[in-house]
């Protein structure tokens, strides 16, 4: 007898099988391949004893069910009292959009339906998550008849929410569900109207072109913004929102939304009052600004980038360099220092410092570099790696020098201090000047330690004022008002004197003793794509770090730079010889710069497919794989599912029909259904070979549970 091929015939039998838990798994297998084919066999097993087994078979039927299967459906739907088989068969029902289950969806839309549905006791939830379905069914079934259902629902005292589900089920109804979308649009309620229109945007701009003038003058600003959003970018309401409406949002989004197509409308909108309107204007316009603009515009870049507003400011130092070339360099390279500005704007600054890429611009670069703030160091560095690849080579030496001396560590981080706003020093003093020592009132207001109102609150009873004195905590609040006794009073931690800033209490993210060795370890992972001369040599010499961290990102970046470009033979031994070392994260990216660096590293990589730890392994097998894959059958037998991930892929590539059943069969026979779930849902050839190996009519039952379990996990939704 020859073998049967097509898989709904194979895994179709154990559909029948003895034992639930494979009936169960094939029922999942066949919804994966979601085969109109299989949908006979799924609708038999909808009779089944086994309640898990019609759950999983109706929702297999999601995905294949036929026109002709809606009868046996509905009669499941109807009789069956398991919850999950009545959700599955009303979404079930709502994709074949069955026009004959029309009056039962909308029964059960608006109650249980209990003279006509068999429920299980106490499946109050159940019928929600039903009513939900039938909801969306009956969108997908575009069922005018049912838009007063719909609506009851929805108004239903003491139900669930339903606005969005309804809304979204009556914008797919053209007629009288439409319709009733409008009449919303009348609500009272400024939320009901966003919803509605919301839903009515998605039905698509032309349902809501006759109502322009309604929606555009609607007392709600977020039926106004919604509107501005719905609108043709070429609409001529848009102008409008843009120059008259009394809200600042309203206008942002109408800026945001005409901006492509009239751009004079947004340099327009640069002259509103709102910093958001100017920023919303200014990304728009990003595309259309140019040198032409002229030095009105540049003046009033160079003057917004001093905003308070941090979007504004980020938009004016993005957009400097088009609209000033080289002569924004000293606007940004002033912003970028300013200890003062919030580090999105400093970023932004030093982002346009390395699209200038002059001369001027690299020399702002090692004073941020140097910075106490992490971002703004990271923001300088990229900057610096950015010009090593797109500058002048005025600018191109200077920036590959900079990343080489951050890379060698001879660039020092400054201490926090002065005007400059540290890691741990984010915000400014809530009251009192600069230097001023900050105390809390017993009232919780926040003033400087010598004001008079908090003298008067903490006077004692000689006219002396005193500390003021408050729990150490909401705990000993309670335990105090529950003994009946003044809750322990202890003096609060004063803000301490210095530059005006409140000492945060947040745990410190890093602190000054390592930020030397943060700015070599982000220069050398930004260097690992940067093809200038001089940068193999410092990876080089950097490698030879005795700094744990340090070292293990430089060879990281080894083998990044190894997948981009090719390596020096310096560094190609350095990684040979790296093999060896203690450190596994050192091990793990030798192996992967290796298996990318050209000529077979596999005499020096079959040791590693051994080695105690679970990256190095999968790294090793990865690498002499996709040379002799042969040589990593062992990563099949592998404890770490890293591993078995790395031979698969290995074998796979490799093409090794025979080689990729053997591993397979080692997976199956050591139950390792997450592994082989995995596999499937990558590699096709995978869910090919486990169903040829279930054709096999002698394959035993926990091989044959693994791989239908295997089939019907990689195939979910």
């Amino acid at each position: 007898m020859v073998p049967a091929t097509d898989p709904v015939e194979i895994i179709t039998p154990h559909l029948k099988a003895p034992e639930d838990s494979i009936r169960c798994a094939a029922a999942r297998a066949l919804g994966a391949l979601g085969d109109e084919g299989a949908a006979p066999a799924l609708v038999d097993a909808l009779l089944d004893p086994d309640p898990d087994v019609r759950a999983d078979a109706m929702a297999a039927l999601v995905r294949c069910a036929r026109p002709q299967d809606a009868p046996a459906i509905r009669r499941s739907l109807q009789g069956d009292p398991v919850g999950e088989v009545k959700t599955a068969a009303v979404r079930t029902l709502g994709r074949l959009e069955d026009g004959a289950s029309t009056e039962l969806l909308r029964a059960l839309a608006r109650d249980r339906c209990e003279s006509e549905v068999a429920w299980e006791e106490g499946s109050w939830d159940d019928w929600l998550d039903v009513q939900v379905a039938a909801i969306m069914a009956l969108g997908d079934l575009g069922a005018e008849s049912a838009v007063d259902d719909l609506i009851r629902a929805r108004a239903e005292e003491g139900g669930q929410e339903l606005d969005h589900v309804v809304f979204a089920a009556l914008a797919k109804m053209p007629g009288r569900g439409v319709a009733a979308l409008l009449d919303f649009l009348n609500d009272g309620n400024g939320r009901v109207r966003e919803r509605a229109l919301a839903a009515l945007s998605r039905a698509g701009r032309d349902r809501l072109t006759p109502l322009r003038d309604r929606l555009v003058a609607d007392p709600s600003p977020g039926v106004r913004r919604l509107a501005a959003d719905c609108l043709d970018a070429g609409d001529t309401a848009l102008s409008a929102l843009v120059l008259k409406d009394p809200e600042a949002s309203v206008r942002a989004a109408a800026v945001g939304r005409v901006a492509p197509a009239a751009p004079d409308l947004a340099r327009a909108a640069l002259a509103d009052p709102d910093p958001h309107v100017r920023a919303t204007a200014l990304e728009g316009l990003a595309p259309h600004l140019s040198s032409a603009d002229g030095p009105a515009l540049a003046a009033k870049l160079a003057a917004w980038l001093w905003e308070r507003d941090t979007r504004l400011a980020v938009a004016c130092a993005s957009v400097l360099p088009t609209v000033m070339g080289a002569g924004a360099a000293s606007a940004l390279r002033n912003t970028a220092a300013d200890g003062e500005r919030l580090a999105e704007v400093r970023i932004a600054a030093l982002q346009a410092l390395g699209e200038i890429g002059t001369r001027e611009a690299v020399d702002s670069l090692p004073e941020a570099v140097s910075a106490p703030v992490r971002q703004v160091r990271v923001a300088a560095l990229a900057a610096a790696a950015a010009m090593t690849r797109g500058a002048s080579e005025e600018g191109r030496r200077p920036a590959r020098d900079l990343l080489i001396e951050a890379m060698r560590g001879d660039l020092r981080s400054r201490p926090s201090g002065g005007t400059e706003a540290s890691d741990d020093a984010p915000g400014h003093a809530a009251a009192g000047s600069a230097g001023s020592v900050l105390a809390i009132t017993p009232e919780g207001g926040i003033v400087a330690a010598d004001a008079p109102e908090l003298e008067a609150s903490t006077a004692g009873s000689g006219g002396v004022a005193e500390a003021p004195l408050f729990p150490r905590s909401t705990l000993e609040a309670i335990q105090a008002a529950e003994s009946g006794t003044a809750a322990p009073s202890h003096d609060p931690s004063p803000s301490p004197p210095g530059a005006g800033r409140v000492r945060s209490r947040r745990v410190r993210v890093e602190g000054v003793d390592d930020s030397d060795a943060d700015i070599r370890l982000v220069a050398v992972r930004l260097a690992a794509d940067c093809a200038v001369e001089g940068i193999d040599e410092a990876l080089a010499q950097t490698a030879l770090s005795t700094e744990s961290d340090l070292r293990a990102g430089v060879f990281e970046a080894i083998a990044q730079r190894a997948a981009v470009m090719p390596l020096t033979a310096d560094l190609r031994a350095i990684l040979i010889r790296s093999l060896a070392s203690d450190d596994a994260r050192v091990r793990c990216a030798a192996a992967r710069g290796l298996a990318h660096a050209g000529g077979d590293a596999t005499p020096h990589l079959i040791a590693l497919i051994d080695d105690a730890d679970a990256s190095v392994r999968a790294a090793a097998v990865t690498a002499v794989g996709a040379v002799h894959p042969a040589r990593v059958a062992a990563g099949f037998r592998d404890s770490s599912p890293l591993v078995r991930r790395a031979a698969v892929d290995a074998v796979t590539t490799a093409g090794e029909d025979r080689l990729l059943e053997d591993g397979l069969g080692v997976l199956v026979d050591s139950s390792h259904a997450d592994s082989l779930m995995d596999a499937c849902a990558r590699h096709i050839e995978v869910t090919r070979t486990l169903i040829g190996m279930l054709s096999d009519p002698q394959v035993s039952k926990p091989r044959l549970r693994t791989m239908l379990e295997a089939l019907g996990g990689a195939g979910g939704e």
